[in-house]
């Protein structure tokens, strides 16, 4: 589930196609990403964020990023309070695995993510409109 700017859920849809190989110019948009954890409790390091990253409804290939960075800001502010190094998943075609370091999950609340793989200079940012959605409860 993604949500856009105003707090609406965006449908990404999962088409088993083939990874689309990343190129400069190649990405078609929209830029999605579908998450496998929604909630967690205050605190928890597990289970790890993991999300699978679209273009255009085709998953992207990792295999060769130089970085991947999670972002996490709670819905009502603008600062991030999380910004850590993701991992490609080797067993997804453009799954991301994020691992909760002490302190990620101090903040209650519905809480906004986004994923930016990098490629030498070239950054992209899933979802490409709004955020990945997770809940901290106490």
């Amino acid at each position: 589930m993604a949500v856009d700017g105003a707090g609406d859920v965006v449908d990404n849809v999962e088409t088993g196609a083939a990874a689309a190989p990343f190129t400069a110019t190649g990405m078609k948009g929209p830029l999605t990403a579908v998450a496998a954890c929604l909630g967690y409790k205050q605190g928890d390091r597990l289970p790890y964020l993991r999300a699978t990253l679209y273009d255009n409804g085709i998953a992207i290939d990792l295999s060769e990023v130089d970085g991947i960075i999670v972002r996490v800001r709670p819905k009502s502010d603008t600062s991030f309070v999380v910004e850590g190094s993701g991992t490609a998943d080797p067993n997804v075609t453009g799954g991301v695995i994020y691992a909760w370091r002490a302190g990620d999950l101090s903040v209650i609340g519905t809480m906004y993510v986004d994923v930016q793989p990098t490629w030498g200079t070239l950054q992209a940012t899933f979802p490409d409109i709004g955020y990945i959605e997770i809940e901290v409860s106490l």
